[in-house]
């Protein structure tokens, strides 16, 4: 699920090579599904890692945006706040009592909202900029 394509190229390379590094975690989280021993731990390690790469992910697509006076900086910024919030309230108590079930919801959810980011949200910024550096 979280392989990379050149389809999801922003265009600008590192962002690229962030986002290239955001499905690389991603994608730990959804190997662990075919582990059949106990993996609370790898899970919050995923997690952790998710959680630190994205917020700085997300600090440097912003500042690059500030830089070129992206206009819509501030509906990006609460996109960003709502992925972050989401997993800052992930239930470790329920992933504990159901590892499979609620790595699958996590993942589905991450998924859906990497895609969707990537491919509607940044690549609007990413028009910009570039057409900005012709």
């Amino acid at each position: 699920m979280f392989k990379w394509q050149d389809e999801y190229s922003v265009h600008i390379p590192l962002v690229d090579e962030q986002h290239k590094k955001l499905f690389e975690i991603a994608g730990t989280l959804e190997n662990l599904l075919n582990r059949d021993d106990d993996i609370l731990d790898d899970i919050v390690d995923c997690i952790s890692k998710l959680m630190e790469y994205t917020k700085y992910h997300f600090l440097q697509e912003e500042q690059l945006m500030k830089t070129y006076e992206y206009l819509e900086l501030d509906e990006h910024i609460k996109e960003h706040e709502s992925f972050m919030t989401y997993l800052m309230e992930i239930n470790f108590t329920e992933i504990a009592e159901n590892q499979k079930a609620s790595l699958r919801d996590l993942i589905k959810f991450i998924s859906s909202w990497i895609f969707k980011h990537i491919m509607n949200v940044d690549f609007k910024y990413s028009a910009y900029i570039v057409d900005k550096l012709k």
